[in-house]
């Protein structure tokens, strides 16, 4: 004699399979939108024990959220995430301390893009915004003997610019195609980096004024400038050099200057926020 609970219990299951393998299943929710859709008014409908903090070493426990992700086998993992922030560029003494010579312009934009001695590159693993602090020397004088006594207000300008290390071209736009800092000067992008006109593509573009009326009497080294600026760039190899323009309103009677980039610490940093 057949027992009454037991048909029923194969008539459930018989309707579980039919409806799993045709339709759409929806637990706790009338409208189902995916093959399987759990709904509810909580954020604690479903509980996968593998992903537990007993069980799994990469749960960051109580009061944090771990990511949960998906291998190529379609398997939920707790899987080691990247950093979000790195610094991924720090030094304490960028340039060379011999310095970089620059010649005085008579008004206008004409930066000196200068190299590094050493070809020190940061990558970056996937795309980010990068903040880019730095602090850069220079000394400037008449020669090796005097001071500068012109009275002449000069203005020293100081600049990062990037270079994609993959093609060594020069870093005009942010990872969404648009140009970094444009200014009204533009660089001959198909020249030599070295002399490119303009200030387009600067980062944390900066400056001071400087004047001296005695040639035997004045500061002429110690001096330093800082910026700080943020771009968005996409993952790959940069190299971080610096610019500098030394300009005065009127360069008649002075003469040539000695103008050095670099004569002592320059800090540079560059600290990387990667999109999640």
């Amino acid at each position: 004699m057949f027992n009454t609970s037991h048909i029923l219990k194969v008539l459930l299951l018989f309707i579980l399979v039919t409806t799993l393998s045709s339709a759409q299943v929806g637990i706790n929710t009338t409208s189902p939108q995916e093959t399987l859709h759990i709904g509810g008014d909580d954020t604690t409908n479903i509980k996968v024990e593998g992903l537990s903090a007993a069980n799994n070493v990469n749960n960051l426990g109580i009061g944090n959220s771990t990511r949960v992700y998906a291998n190529e086998n379609g398997d939920l993992t707790l899987a080691t995430s990247p950093p979000s922030v790195d610094i991924v560029l720090d030094f304490s003494n960028y340039l060379d301390d011999n310095g970089v010579t620059v010649n005085q312009t008579g008004g206008g934009s004409a930066f000196t893009r200068t190299n590094r001695p050493l070809n020190t590159t940061f990558t970056l693993v996937r795309d980010a915004i990068i903040q880019i602090n730095y602090s850069v020397s220079w000394s400037i004088r008449k020669n090796n003997n005097f001071k500068i006594s012109d009275q002449r207000a000069r203005i020293i300008q100081t600049g990062i610019y990037l270079v994609d290390d993959s093609d060594n071209s020069f870093v005009t736009q942010d990872l969404d195609g648009n140009a970094i800092n444009p200014a009204t000067v533009n660089c001959n992008l198909f020249g030599d980096l070295l002399n490119c006109l303009g200030t387009d593509a600067l980062l944390g573009l900066s400056g001071q004024f400087y004047n001296n009326s005695n040639r035997t009497v004045g500061e002429a080294n110690g001096f330093h400038n800082t910026g700080s600026d943020y771009v968005r760039l996409p993952a790959g190899t940069y190299k971080a050099l610096f610019a500098v323009q030394v300009s005065v309103g009127n360069a008649s009677g002075s003469g040539n200057i000695q103008f050095k980039l670099g004569t002592a610490n320059d800090d540079i940093q560059i600290i990387a926020y990667y999109y999640n």
